[in-house]
């Protein structure tokens, strides 16, 4: 069982801290998509991309908490009136403007794919 903040790439086996997997040019956030609409449990998909693995791996949204520099709305509001259904197509990158409990994950989402398209791995 991994340790908590420790990932391990199901791939390779390689293991990497939360920071890690932001900052390393190895990993390549793809994007964000439910893993059960009921329970409402939303993930991010990232990709290992190096000679020895190739792998895509998830992690919950909320284990990146700690990285949100904005305000959390309290609710979930997928399969609402006021929801564009952006968490529901792992390929979305639009910008949610709800106020969901999602909408600030999915802001980050989108910086880190800028960063990750401004420095590319080599």
């Amino acid at each position: 069982m991994a340790l908590p903040g420790i990932k391990t790439c199901p791939g390779c086996g390689a293991r990497f801290t939360l920071p890690q997997i932001l900052e390393h040019q190895e990993i390549e956030p793809v994007g964000m998509q439910f893993i059960d609409p009921e329970l409402k449990e939303n993930m991010y998909y990232f990709n290992h991309i190096c000679d020895n693995c190739g792998s895509t791996f998830l992690i919950s949204v909320i284990e990146f908490l700690p990285f949100i520099k904005e305000p959390i709305p309290e609710s979930v509001m997928t399969d609402t009136d006021v929801c564009g259904g952006h968490c529901t197509r792992l390929k979305d990158l639009e910008e949610c403007q709800a106020p969901c409990m999602y909408a600030p994950f999915r802001r980050f989402l989108l910086s880190l794919k800028r960063l990750t398209a401004a420095h590319p791995a080599p």
